[in-house]
């Protein structure tokens, strides 16, 4: 199958719905049951409570022996409940874990827990893990010092056991993949290193042997079942933590796709061990596709590169485009569709990205992104095939846009922020990139992607209202903070827009740009509530790169 044509792409471009025609919030009904009229967690009766409390203790101690389980010492597990009650009461901490269980859980469910499970059981079965919850889920149930002080603590206490005593677990794990997956922006950008934290997540999984699970023999019990899906969950994880950091950042992943992780996959859906599972499987495909195309297009080797106009490179993008429109939305939800089809729409991009790529300057498609991203905007090919990916990238940049701005505001803070942050904020690059290109290019190539269709003003206004809408409703999140550079994006529009003289040297434009940033101005960073840094700096300390300018 070849590249769409020009014609093709338009028909697609023109059904494409906008914003306004996607919902402004997605239901979660499927993860809650209704009582008296209301969504809320069924509460459990003694009896269940203790039936999963073995299961739990049981079913997930007893199959992980050996390093995997390694409950902690009465009296250090004494001593967190004790830290933990000093923070939060126990009825706010339960209302902490339920938030976790029906609002974040359920779009990045790598760790989940059985029917039924409470926090007390959590808490008493694995403290760790439920304190990395209680920091990542606690906005709206407590104050912003009291946040500062989980976050203190849980930094601490995996410090502690990771790095100052050696320790490795299942449960130190999945409290660095929570932990990692819903980072949340510390006061200081120099106080927690996101790298460094998905590295120690997938060495210390391959080193507890999570990547060599024996899935072949069937599990002698329903507990053992359960045990080894958790395992293999969390290994999974491991995979979408670095891939997604890999190629946000275009950096060397830890993890590579192999047979095992197919395996896995297999057995998820085979054993169907949790409602969110088959969800997960959907969320492996898609992050799989954008780590094959990274791998084989180079997108983050400074050396290597593949022509776009050989057409063995168009073979392998087509490919790519072929692998992402087999995947299927079936036995999804809403709200789980959406979230997988901006995973789709990501893959696009990055599978035709090479259309924009001058001299292999994947430096300028890098986070974190700055007036150096919008460096070379040039189009070097003017041929049928480069068009026709070009309008692809533009389709995939504006689907992926429409579908994370109709999600509601409370959706997008549950979200894993370092993925789906930095890809809203690449895409919106890709189109001033594109923008920049077509008004200072010939007739020919306004004539097949007019400005309009890209409607860039519109998504930069848009972004720029949610990011308000963010920082107000949650100014830790590292989304929030992230998103302080729309309004340096805006500016940057408005600035190459309305200023560029006929001829004039867009060295001296961005350097203007970055020099009234660097000030303070035409920027709503320091009006945001921690008024530190500007909008590009956290989005700097959100990757924890050093910053620039």
């Amino acid at each position: 199958m070849r590249l769409p044509s020009i014609k093709d792409s338009a028909q697609q471009f023109n059904s494409l719905p906008t914003t306004r025609d996607m919902p402004l919030s997605h239901g979660l009904s499927s993860y809650h049951l209704k009582k008296n009229g209301k969504e809320g967690l069924v509460s459990v009766s003694s009896d269940l409570e203790a039936q999963v409390s073995a299961s739990f203790s049981e079913g997930f101690i007893k199959v992980n022996q050996g390093q995997l389980s390694r409950p902690l010492p009465d009296d250090q597990r004494i001593q967190l409940d004790s830290k933990i009650n000093s923070i939060l009461t126990t009825r706010t901490a339960e209302q902490v874990f339920d938030q976790y269980i029906s609002h974040f859980a359920p779009k990045y469910p790598i760790v989940v827990f059985p029917p039924g499970a409470t926090a007390a059981i959590v808490r008493e079965n694995k403290p760790l893990l439920f304190l990395s919850i209680l920091s990542i889920a606690s906005v709206g149930y407590c104050t912003v010092a009291k946040q500062r002080e989980l976050a203190i603590e849980v930094k601490n206490q995996l410090a502690d056991r990771a790095i100052v005593r050696g320790e490795k677990s299942l449960e130190l794990v999945q409290a660095f993949q929570v932990t990692s997956l819903w980072y949340r922006a510390p006061d200081e950008y120099r106080q927690m290193n996101l790298s460094q934290l998905v590295h120690i997540t997938t060495t210390m999984a391959i080193d507890l042997g999570l990547d060599k699970i024996d899935v072949s023999k069937p599990a002698a019990t329903a507990q053992e079942s359960r045990g080894r899906v958790e395992l293999q969950r969390a290994w999974l994880g491991c995979f979408l933590l670095s891939a997604s950091f890999s190629l946000i950042l275009r950096r060397p992943n830890l993890t590579f796709w192999t047979a095992k992780l197919d395996d896995y996959l297999a057995n998820l859906q085979q054993t169907k061990a949790e409602a969110t599972d088959e969800f997960l499987c959907n969320l492996v495909a898609t992050e799989r596709l954008c780590h094959d195309i990274n791998q084989e297009l180079f997108l983050s080797d400074p050396v290597r590169s593949l022509s776009r106009q050989d057409p063995k490179t168009l073979l392998i993008i087509q490919g790519f485009q072929d692998r992402n429109d087999s995947l299927s939305l079936v036995q999804l939800h809403s709200l789980q569709k959406a979230i997988v089809q901006f995973g789709r729409f990501a893959s696009s991009l990055y599978a035709h990205e090479l259309a924009l790529h001058v001299n292999n300057n994947i430096d300028e498609f890098t986070a974190p992104f700055f007036a150096k991203s919008l460096k070379t905007c040039k189009f070097v090919d003017s041929n049928a095939s480069h068009r026709s990916m070009l309008r692809i990238i533009v389709i995939a940049s504006r689907g992926l846009l429409d579908t994370f701005l109709g999600l509601s505001v409370s959706d997008m803070l549950a979200l894993p922020p370092h993925i789906y942050g930095g890809r809203v904020i690449y895409a919106v690059v890709i189109l001033m990139k594109i923008h920049k290109t077509i008004t200072q290019s010939g007739k020919e190539t306004s004539e097949s992607i007019p400005l309009e269709e890209l409607h860039l003003e519109a998504y930069l206004e848009q972004l720029v209202a949610i990011s308000k809408l963010l920082i107000a409703k949650d100014e830790r999140s590292a989304l929030s903070r992230a998103f302080l550079i729309m309004p340096q994006l805006m500016g940057w529009f408005y600035l190459y827009w309305s200023r560029r003289p006929s001829g004039a040297d867009e060295s001296e434009i961005t350097e203007d740009l970055l020099t009234k940033n660097s000030k303070g101005q035409g920027s709503s960073a320091s009006q945001a509530p921690t008024g530190t840094f500007g909008g590009d700096d956290w989005f700097a300390e959100f990757f924890n790169v050093e910053m620039l300018g």
